[in-house]
C-alpha cells in the first residue's frame, strides 16, 4: 500500500505557515519517501528580513523558498537544523519547502521568523538573499534594510 503524502510539492499545496505570532510561525510535516518535497504557503512583506529554519534530526534535509508561481526565489541548501535569511523585494505569497534526497522518512518542523535589528550580532557573517555579508553595527542601520 502506497504511503499518502501529507503536503504536495506544488503551488496548490494545502500547507500553510502562519499567522505570525510575536514574529514567528511554524508548521510540521513528514517526509514519507526518498525525494519527497512538502510545500507550505507563507505571506511575506517586502523589506522585512526573515529567517527560515528546518529541524529534522537527520542529515540530508533541505529547505528552500519559491515565489507565488513556484519559481526558485532563494537557493536551498542542505543546512540540516539550520536555514537561511531572506528579504523579499515584493510583498505577497511565497512557498517554503522541505525535502530530502536521502533514503530517510522523518518528521520535521519548518519555522519562519521575522528578524529585527536586535536579532543580528555585529561581527558575525550572514547570508542574505544569497549574498554573504559581515554585519557591523553601522551596517545594520544602512546596508541591510531591517524594519
Amino acid at each position: 500500500m502506497a504511503t499518502k503524502d501529507d503536503y504536495t510539492n506544488t503551488i496548490l499545496t494545502t500547507g500553510v505557515i502562519g499567522p505570525f505570532i510575536n514574529g514567528s510561525a511554524s508548521s510540521t510535516g513528514v517526509i514519507e519517501t526518498n525525494g519527497d518535497s512538502d510545500w507550505f504557503k507563507v505571506s511575506l512583506t517586502a523589506g522585512k528580513v526573515y529567517e527560515f529554519l528546518v529541524d529534522t534530526g537527520v542529515p540530508g534535509a533541505s529547505i528552500g523558498l519559491r515565489d507565488e508561481f513556484g519559481n526558485d526565489t532563494a537557493n536551498y541548501h542542505p543546512y540540516g537544523p539550520d536555514g537561511f535569511f531572506y528579504s523579499p523585494t515584493i510583498s505577497g505569497k511565497y512557498h517554503v519547502f522541505a525535502n530530502d534526497d536521502d533514503e530517510y522518512s522523518f518528521r520535521y518542523t519548518i519555522s519562519v521568523n521575522t528578524l529585527q535589528k536586535e536579532n543580528f550580532i555585529g561581527g558575525r557573517t550572514y547570508v542574505l538573499n544569497d549574498v554573504t555579508r559581515s554585519v557591523s553595527v553601522l551596517q545594520l542601520s544602512s546596508s541591510i534594510e531591517l524594519k
